[in-house]
């Protein structure tokens, strides 16, 4: 008889009181013998799952999962259903998840059983540490990273090259880690390192004015932080005064100890140092020692050293013979300045003379001196008192005259002139005049 599915219930047959005596050891016989009694299935089913490293699916939301089921015992054909739809005894093609299959033989005895598939955990990759760049343009960057998930020992490839779990000595810039584990499951995660923007020392400076008023000055930019300063004088503020024409280095560190160096080149406002000639005084008489140069100096810097060629250490030197002298002279910056000058001397003064001696004892003689070199204009004195250059109306005898230039250079010269005598007359005869008042008287004489 087909029944629709319910629940069915049927009254036992009425027990006489003998039939009730003698069941009721049995029933009590039965319960105590239940423990004891097995009841064993008519098949049984046995399952294996696909194996990745200790998973059934290789990676996670993988669909190559596998069942292997095996039956042993029962009645052939059996059907089979899984709880996925699928009737086949093995199944594949599977997701992580619990699957039951209902297993029903010939005889219609039916088992079941539930078979898990479980899946790694999603491989995740965390970045731990990322380290910037220190220093702008430097290598000091790392990444450290933190995996979860995946199965078995990873393989890493970086953006950069690199094949290790962590990297370092990286510069600016994206970066980006793959991964594989062992059942060749992929990751993959990028970051970026960054840097501080590059440091300038920002210099600024005034110059000199031929004396220690220049400054200088780093007002910095970029880098990490504060700055700290060291100069090339020692200074370790961000500006120093009181300088010199000259260069000054500084070296800006910052916050990651990040160095730049710069210089301030601090000129000489009024130029480069000079030499100026104030004047040059010549010999005044050949032969003397009374030249001298006379200088001065343009934007030279005290203390100043000369040193000049006839070995002298002064400014300006005197008591010159004639010559070329040069001087060199060295400021306290190392400004260094030359120049040379030339002293001169006139030629040697010099004269000739000419004389017109006296005759027959008279007054009648003369001197003229004609001087030449030295330096015209000439003055002339003579033994006489007399100061022209030509002197007369002189008797015999010794006459000196000394000459000046307009130098005042001298030259004495000494002239002798000697009487010359007249013609020797004899007197032969006179003769007398004849009449007084004539005209016939004469003379005769042998010369």
């Amino acid at each position: 008889m087909n029944r629709l599915p319910g629940i069915y219930t049927r009254a036992l047959p009425a027990f006489t009181f003998w039939q009730k005596r003698l069941l009721l050891p049995v029933i009590l016989l039965s319960f105590w013998l239940i423990p004891y009694l097995s009841f064993a299935s008519p098949f049984t089913l046995s399952a294996t799952t696909s194996n990745y490293n200790g998973y059934a699916v290789s990676c996670f939301d993988s669909a190559n999962g596998s069942i292997d089921l095996t039956v042993t015992g029962g009645t052939v054909p059996f059907t089979f259903l899984w709880s996925s739809g699928q009737t086949t005894e093995d199944i594949n093609s599977l997701t992580a998840g619990v699957y039951i299959v209902t297993v029903v033989d010939a005889d219609l005895d039916t088992m079941r059983d539930t078979v898990q598939i479980i899946q790694p955990g999603v491989i995740d990759i965390l970045f731990s540490s990322v380290s910037d760049v220190l220093c702008n343009g430097g290598l000091t960057g790392a990444i450290d990273i933190t995996l979860s998930g995946g199965t078995g020992i990873f393989s890493y490839t970086w953006s950069n090259g690199a094949t290790t779990e962590d990297v370092s000595g990286l510069a600016a810039g994206p970066y980006t880690i793959s991964i594989t584990d062992n059942n060749n499951c992929p990751a993959q995660n990028d970051t970026t390192i960054g840097e501080p923007p590059p440091l300038f020392a920002g210099i600024s400076h005034t110059d000199a004015n031929a004396a220690p008023d220049g400054t200088a000055m780093s007002t910095p930019t970029g880098g990490a932080g504060s700055y700290s300063y060291l100069w090339s004088t020692t200074a370790t503020t961000a500006g120093i005064t009181g300088l010199l024409p000259g260069t000054y280095t500084v070296t800006v560190t910052d916050a990651n100890n990040c160095t730049v160096v710069d210089q301030a080149v601090v000129a000489n406002a009024l130029g480069p140092c000079t030499i100026i000639s104030d004047s040059t005084i010549n010999v005044t008489c050949n032969g003397a020692a009374n030249g001298g140069v006379y200088i001065s100096l343009s934007a030279a810097i005290a203390p100043i050293t000369y040193n000049w060629s006839n070995g002298a250490t002064t400014e300006d030197i005197t008591a010159l013979g004639p010559g070329t002298y040069t001087i060199t002279i060295t400021d306290v910056i190392n400004c260094v300045a030359v120049d040379s000058f030339i002293v001169t001397e006139p030629t040697a003064l010099n004269d000739s003379v000419q004389s017109v001696n006296p005759t027959c004892g008279l007054f009648n003689g003369s001197i003229t001196d004609y001087p030449y070199a030295g330096t015209s204009p000439y003055t002339y004195q003579w033994n006489t008192g007399q100061t022209t250059q030509t002197i007369s109306s002189l008797a015999a005898g010794t006459y000196t005259v000394t000459i000046r230039d307009a130098n005042l250079c001298s030259r004495t010269r000494t002239r002798t002139i000697t009487n010359q005598s007249g013609p020797n007359v004899a007197l032969d005869s006179v003769r007398a005049v004849a009449c007084n008042g004539g005209l016939t008287g004469g003379v005769y004489i042998t010369p």
